[in-house]
């Protein structure tokens, strides 16, 4: 099930809020959180119930393997954990590697490797680490014993399940046991359906129509392989920018969805495209999967806590397997081996830099060019990223900066003419004004989100954002507030985006 579908919208999302609403005045709270459970696994299994018997199966698994972690001691308590680890690892390898490294053995050594299809469960790259990450916290004793309906609930919440953020047990359960989860607030419910209503705008009014965009440039690089240059640039910035809607919109519907029912979700999305290098724009695109990333590999690795060398073979090696876990292509890793790359040379220039030039803060157009560049060098890296094969990304990028003899068809332009105003006014959302936390970040949008008026994008600066209290009347315009102005702006982005589900079109993040 989407998001960003009538099923979801008009049906599932309040037949759920409602019936928890209603069971969370009952006598039993743990009620409250079954209905969740069953909620979540539905709105997972709606495609597929045998994928979604699977994903309960997993669960069950992993519960009994933390339960055993609890249980022993001594060296038997790291079997188990080598036990979940690779029983984890086995079950995403099959359904999303496996056909990966028989295509690859078959390039490398000939023979026949083909496999049969097989049916990718959606989000099992997000749920499977998770639950990894859970078992190495249970057996550093991060972890105490909970009940079986948290556990459930803190992998299958249908906010985050199919695409993030990437949680931790700490993050969530203990949410579960406030009394504020027990409670509907207006001001929760208000925050978050007005969460839910920007990513839902952000992703059926300006990704899906930018897809429209990059699609046709894309297809004609991989099959066709007459790809003008034109084309190819607006190709690019229009993937860049439709990347960065659909994931931010997931992010701010995410967001939403567990304010609804009194939860903070840990914030996943901060204007990456506003990152003035390389190591900024990691801070800021998908931070949960960078933090994951970080304290269950690079960390174990060595870190930066070793030599110069060791420390850019950590910082690779990394990225490489960061790459792999978006996609079963080598596309992927060489997408990730490439950001490795930069990251290297980036912490290189960095140390350079501040021998030479000390302390010393750089200048505003400094910074303005650093994040032009910055969003300029990440797209030439998205081609890897959105190209099905290495040969397509190659026929890309030879478009992109070699003159060739390919003409632009009437169909072509027809297809692509109006990304010459869609991508600059892409650009200026994403580079000049506020980003949604920014825009309700006096109500706590996100967990341990700690607002900045001073920190606020420069089109926030200069329409008057200042230091003020939540319900401040005298705060500016487009910063939200709890009023029937704003309610009735969200209303209108609300109609204009179910006006546009006719084309329902999945989230980019789904296929990870």
């Amino acid at each position: 099930m989407l998001f960003n579908s009538y099923e979801f919208v008009l049906a599932f999302l309040p037949v759920v809020y409602l019936v928890a609403r209603w069971l969370v005045r009952s006598s039993r709270p743990s009620l409250y959180l079954w209905w969740l459970v069953l909620a979540s696994v539905t709105f997972y299994s709606w495609q597929s119930p045998r994928l979604g018997i699977l994903f309960v199966a997993s669960m069950c698994v992993n519960y009994a393997i933390a339960g055993r972690l609890l249980a022993v001691t001594g060296p038997f308590r790291l079997a188990w954990l080598w036990l979940g680890v690779t029983a984890n690892l086995a079950y995403i390898c099959y359904f999303k590697y496996l056909g990966f490294a028989a295509l690859t053995t078959q390039t490398l050594f000939g023979g026949d490797w083909t496999l049969p299809a097989i049916a990718l469960p959606l989000g099992i790259s997000f749920y499977t680490f998770q639950q990894i990450a859970y078992l190495v916290d249970v057996y550093r004793g991060d972890v105490r014993r909970q009940t079986f309906v948290d556990y459930v609930l803190f992998v299958s919440f249908f906010p985050q399940l199919i695409a993030g953020p990437i949680v931790q047990q700490s993050d969530i359960v203990n949410q579960f046991a406030k009394p504020r989860c027990r409670r509907f607030h207006e001001l929760d419910a208000a925050v978050g359906l007005t969460l839910f209503i920007l990513g839902l705008f952000k992703k059926v009014v300006l990704a899906d129509n930018l897809a429209r965009f990059a699609n046709p440039a894309f297809r004609l690089a991989e099959h066709d392989g007459q790809l003008a240059m034109l084309p190819a640039w607006l190709g690019m910035l229009s993937y860049t920018l439709q990347l960065y809607f659909d994931f931010s919109g997931y992010s701010d519907m995410a967001l939403g969805l567990g304010r609804l029912f009194g939860i903070r979700l840990p914030l996943n999305f901060n204007s990456p495209y506003k990152s003035v290098d390389i190591i900024d724009f990691w801070r800021r695109w998908h931070l949960t999967l960078s933090a994951f990333l970080r304290d269950y590999l690079y960390l174990p690795l060595g870190g930066g806590r070793c030599s110069r060398w060791r420390k850019s073979t950590n910082l690779l090696l990394t990225m490489l397997l960061g790459g792999l876990w978006h996609g079963a292509g080598w596309t992927f890793v060489l997408w990730g081996g490439v950001h490795g790359l930069l990251l290297i040379a980036n912490h290189a220039w960095n140390d350079w830099q501040a021998a030479r030039m000390g302390t010393r803060q750089p200048s505003t157009i400094r910074l303005c060019l650093a994040c032009v560049m910055t969003t300029f060098v990440v797209s030439l890296t998205w081609v890897l990223f959105r190209a099905e094969s290495c040969a397509g990304a190659a026929s890309f990028y030879h478009a992109l900066f070699i003159p060739s003899a390919a003409t632009i068809d009437y169909v072509t332009w027809v297809e692509m003419r109006d990304a010459l105003y869609w991508v600059p006014i892409g650009l200026v959302i994403v580079w000049l004004l506020p980003n949604s936390q920014e825009t309700l970040g006096r109500f706590g949008p996100a967990l341990r989100y700690r607002y900045r008026p001073a920190a606020v994008s420069l089109a926030g600066r200069i329409l008057g954002s200042r230091e003020s209290q939540p319900h401040d009347v005298r705060a500016p315009w487009w910063q939200w507030q709890p009023t029937t102005w704003h309610a009735t702006v969200a209303a209108a982005m609300f109609l204009v985006a179910i006006s546009s589900f006719s084309q329902v079109t999945q989230f980019i993040y789904f296929n990870f």
